[in-house]
């Protein structure tokens, strides 16, 4: 009925497990089936040829910043909402954090008068971390995607032959911050 499906070995010999795919693509070549158990599904992933394009331009530098996500040596800004979003994203988990900080006295309060059943309702319900690594995911993805249009945006505007940046991760704590 237009489903495709795949069959992969199992431990059993001589029994394969057979997944139905909800999408339609061509399957050749080496797969890679990947377990995603926070959404509890499986995803197929294969490798593709990608077309290397020529470089006609010339080579620039980049200087990463934080409000934009780069400015190239001849002084063209690319990423320029990257910092709002930052901020937007620094300022909801400094909000969250002092009304996190609240609840904690609340439930540290109730365990020491020995309500110990509301305590642990309070860590259960109200503490729990589960939505700050689903909102962490979701920015970082949204900040990935932010890199990689403003990248797409510079190679294929000026499409360098060389696109050089510092890496100034091995400086942490040789230099005083401001």
């Amino acid at each position: 009925n237009g489903r495709q499906y795949i069959k992969i070995m199992t431990l059993v010999p001589g029994r394969r497990l057979v997944i139905p795919l909800t999408g339609q693509g061509e399957i050749r070549g080496n797969l890679r089936i990947v377990l995603d158990e926070e959404r509890q599904r499986v995803e197929v992933h294969r490798a593709i040829d990608v077309r290397p394009r020529k470089a006609k331009g010339k080579p620039l530098a980049g200087d990463l910043g934080v409000t934009e996500m780069m400015t190239d040596s001849d002084g063209d800004r690319w990423g320029k909402g990257q910092g709002k979003i930052l901020m937007a994203y620094s300022d909801q988990i400094c909000d969250q954090g002092r009304k996190r900080n609240k609840l904690r006295a609340v439930q540290d309060k109730h365990y020491l008068k020995g309500n110990k059943a509301k305590s642990r309702c309070i860590a259960k319900y109200n503490l729990g971390r589960k939505k700050q690594r689903r909102q962490r995911r979701k920015m970082r993805q949204t900040m990935s995607c932010q890199v990689n249009e403003a990248l797409n945006r510079l190679l294929k505007k000026k499409s360098p032959t060389l696109l050089a940046h510092e890496h100034l991760r091995g400086l942490k704590g040789k230099f005083k911050s401001k």
